[in-house]
C-alpha cells in the first residue's frame, strides 16, 4: 500500500511536469528544437514503436487501476475500524434516521447524566464543609458549657466542704458517713476535670489532626463520659446537701431543746 501511494506520487509529479511542458509549448507555438524532441519520443512511420509504447502505457494504466482497487479496499476497512470505534462493536453506523436519532439521545442522555453527577458532588462536598463548620462549632459550645459546669461544681465542692464541718461539730458520730461522701464527691470532681482537661486539649489541636479517621467518634465518646460524670457529681452533691442539711436541722432542734 505504501510503494503503491508512492508510485501514485511520482506518476503525479511526471503529470504535473508534463502538463507544464505542454502549456510551455503551446505558449511559444513549439518551436522547432521542441518538436524534434517529441518526434525522437514518437518517430514517424515506426508503427511498432509506437505499438511498443502504447503497451506500456496500457499495462501501467492496469497496473494503475489494479492500485486504485486495492486502496479502494484499504479505505473501506479503515472505514469500519472507524465505525466500530464509534459506534460500540458491530462496526456499522445507523441504518435508518431513528437509528441514528436513538443514538444521539443516548449520548446527550449521557452527557447530562454526567454533568448531573458533577452538580450533586459539588453540592455534597458544600454540605459536608457545612456540616464540619456547625460541629465545630457546635463542639466549642459544649467544651465552654462543660467548664462552666466545672466552675460551678468546684463551688458545691467548697460548699459541701463547709456544711460538712458544721455537720462534724452538730454531729461527730455522723461525720464519718459525710466525710466519705464529700471524699467521693472530690475525686469524681477531679476525674471530671481531668476529662475536661483533656477534651481541651483535643479542641486545641483539633484543627491540625482534624482528618484523622476515628477522631469523631472518639470525641463524641468522651463528651459522654464527661456528661454521665457531671450528672454522677451532681446527684452525689444533692445527697450530699441533703444529709448536711439534715445534720443543720438536728443541731438547731437540739439547741432549741437545750435553751
Amino acid at each position: 500500500t505504501v510503494e503503491a501511494l508512492r508510485q501514485i506520487g511520482q506518476l503525479g509529479s511526471l503529470y504535473t511536469a508534463l502538463k507544464e511542458q505542454v502549456a510551455q509549448l503551446e505558449a511559444t507555438k513549439s518551436d522547432h528544437t521542441e518538436l524534434e524532441k517529441l518526434r525522437q519520443l514518437f518517430p514517424e512511420g515506426d508503427q511498432e514503436s509506437n505499438a511498443s509504447v502504447l503497451a506500456d502505457l496500457q499495462s501501467q494504466v492496469s497496473s494503475l487501476q489494479g492500485l486504485a482497487s486495492d486502496l479502494q479496499g484499504e479505505k473501506e476497512k479503515v472505514s469500519q475500524g472507524l465505525g466500530a470505534s464509534q459506534f460500540g462493536g458491530e462496526g456499522h453506523p445507523p441504518s435508518s434516521p431513528t437509528e441514528a436519532k436513538s443514538a444521539h439521545a443516548l449520548l446527550s442522555l449521557t452527557r447530562s447524566t454526567l454533568q448531573e453527577i458533577k452538580r450533586e458532588l459539588k453540592e455534597l462536598g458544600e454540605q459536608q464543609e457545612t456540616t464540619k463548620a456547625m460541629l465545630e462549632q457546635l463542639v466549642t459550645k459544649t467544651a465552654d458549657q462543660l467548664q462552666e459546669q466545672l466552675e460551678e461544681l468546684r463551688a458545691m465542692v467548697e460548699s459541701a466542704g463547709q456544711e460538712q464541718a458544721e455537720g462534724q461539730a452538730a454531729c461527730p458520730i455522723c461525720s464519718t458517713d459525710t466525710s466519705m461522701q464529700v471524699g467521693q464527691l472530690l475525686q469524681r470532681y477531679e476525674k471530671l476535670q481531668e476529662l475536661v482537661d483533656s477534651f481541651m486539649s483535643r479542641q486545641a489541636v483539633g484543627k491540625v489532626v482534624r482528618q484523622l479517621p476515628g477522631r469523631s467518634q472518639q470525641d463524641e465518646e468522651l463528651l459522654k463520659r464527661i456528661q454521665a460524670t457531671v450528672v454522677q457529681v451532681q446527684g452525689d452533691y444533692e445527697k450530699l446537701s441533703s444529709v448536711t442539711g439534715n445534720l443543720l436541722d438536728d443541731r438547731h432542734q437540739k439547741q432549741k431543746d437545750i435553751e
